[in-house]
């Protein structure tokens, strides 16, 4: 029983590690996407004609949501009705979806 418990603790532990790695992948991949439109003040190079213009995720001020990472997730999956912010479920895997977020979270002063 002892072995296979630490082998389950072992394929936890390397599922983490994928996990962390795949986030860091689809933060990486997504940089440029975020970056392009919603640069501070939202005011990346393909934010150009969006109406309403982006976001500045910079300022800690969110349009939608509190500004937790939940929220923000849940924006970057669902997108935000009114505003430049289209959904990504189904376009970004569970864990780019995370990674942005984060990434979002991060850009906005969140811990």
């Amino acid at each position: 029983i002892l072995f296979s418990v630490r082998k389950m603790i072992d394929r936890i532990k390397q599922k983490q590690i994928e996990l962390k790695q795949a986030e860091a992948e689809a933060a990486e991949r997504m940089e440029p996407e975020v970056s392009a439109v919603s640069r501070a003040a939202g005011g990346g190079a393909a934010a150009v004609g969006l109406e309403p213009p982006p976001a500045d995720l910079t300022d800690a001020t969110w349009t939608t949501g509190d500004g937790s990472l939940a929220a923000i997730r849940n924006v970057v999956e669902n997108g935000s009705p009114g505003t430049a912010m289209i959904a990504w479920k189904g376009t970004l895997t569970d864990a780019e979806i995370s990674a942005v977020a984060e990434h979002v979270h991060a850009m906005g002063g969140g811990q």
